[in-house]
């Protein structure tokens, strides 16, 4: 038996993290997602209508960032890094 961190809420997969570019994501409802630096600062933003999104990150530095996956019904901020 799991608990699942967002218990309730609708689950969204990212992957491949860690990623040279490409970076998939999954999420029911999905219509939004934002790309922020350790800072704050906003680096990527791609809306969508589908269910999944694909984001080519290869003109971002390396390092560590935050995906905030926004659905119809929720948000969900993960940690990703880029290679």
């Amino acid at each position: 038996w799991g608990i699942e961190e967002n218990a309730g809420n609708e689950s969204i997969a990212i992957y491949p993290s860690p990623t040279t570019g490409q970076l998939f994501i999954e999420a029911n409802d999905l219509r939004q997602v934002v790309i922020y630096n350790l800072m704050g600062q906003e680096m990527m933003r791609q809306s969508t209508n589908n269910d999944s999104l694909n984001m080519d990150l290869s003109s971002l530095p390396q390092g560590t960032y935050l995906l905030k996956a926004i659905t119809t019904n929720s948000s969900e901020t993960q940690k990703i890094i880029k290679l």
